[in-house]
């Protein structure tokens, strides 16, 4: 818990005064386009992603496979369009790495790992009101 709520006080933080010096730098309007464009481009990004791999879960279905790593790459890329509207430089970089199909298979490995991981450890906790 400490972790998250230090990671959604700290990445808030660096990205403030990431655009407070780039904004000193460049002025108040490009600075303003430097978090609408992205977050445009990257929701159009997103979208064309997303309707993709859901055509490929799609098919995975009709053809009677499971589409796990079609899963996988729908969710990555939800959290990448979430990241590419939110202001910020760090996160719009973060958010377009992970609508790179290259980049995304490095990001699906390494969730499916830490899954794994954490499934042999039995280190799962699911909570339930």
């Amino acid at each position: 818990m400490l972790k998250l709520l230090s990671i959604f006080i700290l990445i808030p933080a660096i990205e403030i005064m990431l655009l407070v010096k780039i904004g000193s730098r460049v002025g108040f309007w490009p600075t303003i386009a430097l978090i609408v464009i992205p977050g445009v481009l990257g929701a159009a990004m997103a979208r064309s992603q997303g309707l993709a791999v859901l055509s490929d879960i799609k098919s995975h279905l009709a053809a009677g496979r499971l589409p796990g790593s079609s899963i996988i790459d729908g969710i990555l890329i939800f959290a990448g369009g979430l990241l590419l509207i939110t202001p910020g430089i760090i996160t719009d970089l973060l958010g377009f790495s992970v609508l790179f199909p290259g980049l995304r298979k490095f990001y699906r490995a390494a969730l499916t790992r830490g899954f794994l991981a954490r499934l042999a450890a039995r280190s799962f906790r699911i909570y339930m009101r």
